[in-house]
């Protein structure tokens, strides 16, 4: 899949903006995604990367749910904000069908994104979430699912 550098944060962050507008919308995202990127420019890497993430996190939504309800303390997915859900989603995408992407790297940019978009305490909150799945991962609680 490429690169993780600028251009990976760059799709992280289009993508969440993405998802977040379609979960406000409830538009299917194959609908919406040419009117996003005529308000939202990005290099053709960024666009490529940004897609692929909406297209898996969206294509295996059920299941990234279901792992994230499971990974959370004390919290379910309704009672989360957009941002913090829509991120969670991302991360956990990344970490369950990219096998290219470090599991280290896949949570540090979910902090990053989150603490750019929310608040630093979300960004806390987003990496003991994300670092409960990793462990269950690690611990074969949960099989990735290569996509």
């Amino acid at each position: 899949m490429g690169r993780t550098d600028g251009t990976r944060r760059h799709a992280r962050e289009r993508a969440l903006q993405f998802l977040f507008q379609i979960e406000q919308t409830h538009e299917d995202w194959h609908d919406a995604i040419s009117f996003f990127w005529e308000h939202h420019a990005a290099r053709p890497g960024t666009r490529r990367y940004a897609e692929l993430l909406i297209a898996e996190t969206t294509a295996h939504r059920d299941e990234i749910d279901r792992v994230l309800s499971d990974a959370l303390e004390h919290w379910t997915l309704n009672r989360l904000g957009i941002v913090e859900r829509s991120v969670l989603r991302l991360a956990a995408c990344e970490l369950l069908y990219c096998p290219d992407v470090p599991p280290k790297v896949a949570i540090d940019e979910a902090v990053d994104v989150t603490k750019k978009f929310a608040t630093e305490k979300a960004g806390s909150f987003v990496n003991g979430v994300l670092d409960r799945i990793k462990t269950s991962l690690e611990n074969g609680a949960i099989s990735p699912t290569i996509g």
